[in-house]
């Protein structure tokens, strides 16, 4: 028969691998949506898109000059 000590060491190395193969399971899917995101989206990001004012709806280009000006006040602010 196997010592009580063998069969908790054992659950332990299996909950770890456990744990380690759920991580992994989390992780792939977070990390593939990221990828996807930076490789369609930054060809958009340039000096321009940080200081530029938005154009109307419908209008290709525009920035976000307003949006930072606004989050910096408010960090000032807080």
């Amino acid at each position: 028969m196997f010592s009580r000590d063998f069969r908790r060491k054992a659950l332990d190395r299996f909950m770890m691998v456990m744990l380690g193969l759920g991580s992994a399971l989390a992780i792939v899917p977070l990390v593939s949506v990221f990828t996807y995101v930076l490789k369609k989206g930054l060809s958009g990001v340039n000096l321009d898109f940080f200081t530029q004012l938005p154009l109307p709806v419908g209008e290709i280009g525009g920035g976000m000059a307003h949006a930072l000006a606004g989050s910096l006040i408010l960090l000032g602010l807080a």
